[in-house]
Formats: C-alpha cells, sequence, structure tokens
C-alpha cells in the first residue's frame, strides 16, 4: 500500500462477476437481507435454520 503502483481501482461488479457471478440476481434485494447460498447457483434467505451449501472451487 505504500507504492501506488500496487493499487488497481476496479468496479465492484466487476470483482462480484469473476468471483461470484450468481449473486447478480439478488442485488435489488432489500437493504439488510441475510442470504446463504443453498446450492451451486442458488441463494435463500437465511432462516439460521440450514446449512450453508459449500463447495471447493
Amino acid at each position: 500500500m505504500d507504492d501506488y503502483h500496487n493499487i488497481q481501482l476496479l468496479p465492484v461488479g466487476l470483482v462480484w462477476q469473476r468471483l461470484d457471478p450468481d449473486i447478480f440476481i439478488y442485488l435489488d434485494r432489500p437493504v439488510g437481507i441475510r442470504l446463504i447460498r443453498v446450492s451451486s447457483d442458488q441463494f435463500e434467505v437465511d432462516r439460521l435454520d440450514r446449512e450453508i451449501y459449500t463447495v471447493k472451487r
């Protein structure tokens, strides 16, 4: 961080698209909503009674 040549500003959408494009369809949800991944490409509202789906990439 001491050298500004090592910093690159990127749009948040670009980062999300590369890391996890499945979240884009949920961006219009109300602020503060808690979602958990329940399958490889699906999220649900977190009701604290389900396990989070995980897969090693």
